[in-house]
């Protein structure tokens, strides 16, 4: 009678962790995102090297979209957003893992764009070397 007891009480606790689990699920949302390709200027020639990122105010940001020779291309999630861009360099090493830290400037940010689905080419972005 007791071993009959633990077996009903064991697959009743199996039963309950399997119904539990079941709902459980990636709670993260994925952003709709579409094409996106500009290129950006700093102090009147095209940016080296940087990250331009996009984000919807109500949704969140986008990862960011490196920047080579003053073009990018990547996704941003579609209607409203507003842009940043930073400006990355080379750094010294670091003493204790050897490898070289990248400095991050931002440079201009609240740049407002629409997209729409489909490839966006935006229009160049052109930011002044701060005085």
């Amino acid at each position: 009678m007791t071993t009959l007891c633990f077996k009903t009480v064991g697959y009743s606790l199996a039963l309950g962790l399997l119904v539990s689990l079941a709902g459980c699920g990636s709670t993260e949302t994925k952003l709709d995102a579409y094409p996106v390709s500009g290129t950006v200027k700093y102090d009147g020639a095209p940016l080296a090297e940087g990250l331009i990122f996009f984000e919807d105010p109500g949704k969140g940001v986008n990862p960011a979209i490196p920047i080579k020779d003053g073009a990018y291309s990547g996704k941003s999630p579609p209607g409203d957003v507003k842009a940043r861009v930073v400006k990355t360099e080379k750094g010294e090493k670091d003493p204790m893992s050897g490898e070289e830290k990248i400095k991050e400037t931002p440079l201009i940010s609240g740049l407002s764009f629409t997209i729409k689905t489909g490839d966006n080419k935006l229009k160049e972005i052109e930011i002044p070397k701060a005085p």
